[in-house]
């Protein structure tokens, strides 16, 4: 049987060197597209409670959602369950998930309470460990130690992910994946990494270790049918009289 993780092992592993490595490079792709999010509320499930990955954004109001009590956290922070969150519907304009669907025992709810809350037209960004990517081996490798951040997380199908925001009322804008090598030699040279990086973009752009899928909230608008109004055609101005019998 699988160890049941929580999100504050998932943080405490970003303390480790790959770990590091891995939120740096997930850190510089959020703020790209972290850019294209407006409104007032900004809210990460899970994580690292630093907040820092999304500064980019010009949402002013940035909020860390957590299952528990977290002692050491200095961010405005908010205790909840995931697939039940405490937020009114159309309220909140963007969602991060950093490896959330990974976590839970169900991901398709998540997604569905996170659509739920989102303004028409919000942004749902979900950062996840791509099972056929270049950590896939390592994995594969590595089943055996099941207690052993990342391999132990049950990685979500970009296509299974994918099936769900669609179902949740969310169209998917753009399906990134990055890091292409997990050799800390190489993560840790910034120059060595980026030719490593355009190297990967450019031949197997699908292979990245990490995928960063970004949704919008898409709202069925009804137009209205305007009437045609059209004048009554007289055949005859002259009043019908009533036929006698004869």
């Amino acid at each position: 049987m699988n160890k049941k993780y929580t999100y504050f092992d998932l943080e405490q592993w970003y303390e480790t060197p790959l770990g590091r490595h891995i939120y740096a490079a997930e850190a510089e792709w959020l703020s790209e597209h972290l850019k294209q999010c407006f409104g007032y509320y900004l809210l990460q499930f899970g994580g690292s409670h630093s907040l820092k990955a999304l500064d980019a954004s010009p949402i002013r109001n940035h909020i860390w959602c957590i299952p528990a009590h977290h002692n050491d956290n200095h961010e405005p922070t908010i205790c909840c369950h995931f697939d039940a969150l405490p937020f009114a519907s159309h309220s909140i304009d963007a969602f991060v998930l950093p490896h959330t669907l990974e976590l839970c025992s169900d991901p398709k709810t998540i997604i569905q309470a996170a659509s739920e809350a989102l303004v028409p037209e919000g942004m749902l960004l979900i950062l996840g460990f791509n099972p056929v990517g270049i950590f896939a081996p390592l994995k594969q490798w590595l089943a055996w130690r099941r207690d052993i951040l990342p391999w132990g997380l049950e990685w979500q199908r970009i296509g299974r992910v994918r099936h769900w925001l669609e179902e949740s009322g969310c169209e998917v804008e753009s399906i990134k994946t990055f890091l292409f090598s997990f050799s800390l030699s190489i993560l840790g040279n910034m120059r060595r990494q980026h030719w490593v990086e355009a190297l990967g973009q450019s031949i197997c752009p699908t292979w990245g270790g990490i995928y960063l899928i970004l949704a919008r909230k898409r709202m069925v608008r009804l137009t209205p049918l305007k009437v045609k109004w059209t004048k009554p055609v007289l055949v005859d101005k002259e009043p019908a009289l009533p036929m006698q019998n004869e």
